[in-house]
């Protein structure tokens, strides 16, 4: 059986570092990058199922990494994570093929049905 993998992209090291705790309890494979680069060398072979992406990143942002993740792979679901909520960002990023957006910060326990319930569609 494979093992669901999530790919964090937040350049946050404490909020990343954070994600993977919070995850550390299921039986998910984690890897997580500080920068949309980062994230688009370690795709290919990581081969994530669902990708954690921050909205606001220095050199390349969550938008942009966004664009060339789906160059690389059309079905991989993408949740949009941010500290604020910009309607303009919301739109492009559900545009541009992400699944979900989540404000941060919230609250652990949805936080994990909701990986649960994510896994559960992509049939793991």
């Amino acid at each position: 059986m494979t093992v669901p993998r999530i790919l964090i992209v937040d350049d946050d090291e404490g909020f990343r570092n954070l994600l993977a705790t919070m995850l550390s309890s299921e039986n998910y494979k984690i890897e997580s990058v500080e920068s949309g680069q980062s994230a688009l060398d370690i795709f290919p072979t990581f081969q994530p199922h669902i990708v954690l992406l921050d909205v606001i990143m220095p050199e390349m942002s969550g938008i942009d990494t966004l664009r060339e993740i789906r160059k690389i792979d059309q079905a991989v679901k993408v949740v949009m994570v941010s500290g604020w909520h910009d309607l303009g960002v919301v739109k492009e990023a559900v545009e541009l093929g992400a699944s979900e957006f989540l404000t941060k910060p919230f609250d652990p326990m949805e936080f994990n049905d909701f990986i649960q319930r994510s896994f559960t569609e992509l049939n793991y």
